[in-house]
C-alpha cells in the first residue's frame, strides 16, 4: 500500500507540474469540453489538481529547469502510455456494459483483466516515480518525504474522526 501511495503521489506531482510549468494552455489541462474527459485523459479534475501540484512544486522549490524536466517526463509518460490507457478505458466500458446487461461471467473476466491492467499501470507509474526522483535534489527529496508523511498523518486523523463519529451513531 505504501508503494501505491508513493507512486500515486509521484504521478500526481508530475501530472500537476505539467500544468504548473508555462505552456500556453488553459487551466483545464487535458480536459476537452467542460466536464468531459477524453479516453486519453487520466483524471477528471486536473484544473484544481494542477493548481495544487503547482503549489507542491513551490513547496519543493523546484527550479524552472526542474519544472521543465518534470513536464517533459510527464508528457513522455503520457504519450508512451496513451494506447495502454485507452485499452484500460475500453476494458472499463466493457465491464460496465457487462454488469448492466447482467452478464456476470463476462463481468468477472473483465474485472480480472482490469485488475491486471491496473497492476501494469502501477508498475509503469513506479518507473516514472523513480525517474522523477532523479530530477530532485536530496533536500527536495527530503521535503517530498516530509510532505507525504504529513499527508498520511492527516489522512489517519480524518479516518479516526470518521470512526469516532460513526461509532457515536451506533449507540
Amino acid at each position: 500500500m505504501k508503494t501505491f501511495t508513493t507512486v500515486a503521489a509521484a504521478f500526481a506531482l508530475t501530472a500537476g507540474l505539467a500544468f504548473a510549468a508555462p505552456q500556453g494552455g488553459g487551466e483545464r489541462g487535458h480536459m476537452g469540453k467542460k466536464g468531459h474527459m477524453g479516453a486519453g485523459d487520466h483524471a477528471g479534475h486536473m484544473g484544481d489538481h494542477g493548481k495544487m501540484m503547482g503549489r507542491m512544486a513551490e513547496k519543493l522549490d523546484l527550479s524552472e529547469g526542474q519544472k521543465i524536466q518534470m513536464q517533459q517526463l510527464h508528457e513522455t509518460f503520457r504519450t508512451q502510455h496513451a494506447p495502454f490507457r485507452e485499452s484500460m478505458q475500453a476494458t472499463m466500458t466493457q465491464l460496465r456494459e457487462a454488469r448492466q446487461s447482467g452478464d456476470t461471467v463476462r463481468a468477472q473476466q473483465l474485472a480480472a483483466e482490469l485488475e491486471g491492467q491496473r497492476a501494469q499501470m502501477q508498475t509503469q507509474r513506479k518507473a516514472m516515480h523513480e525517474q522523477m526522483l532523479t530530477i530532485l535534489t536530496p533536500d527536495q527529496k527530503a521535503k517530498l518525504e516530509a510532505m507525504k508523511a504529513e499527508k498520511k498523518n492527516r489522512k489517519g486523523e480524518r479516518k479516526q474522526r470518521g470512526a469516532h463519529q460513526g461509532g457515536a451513531h451506533q449507540h
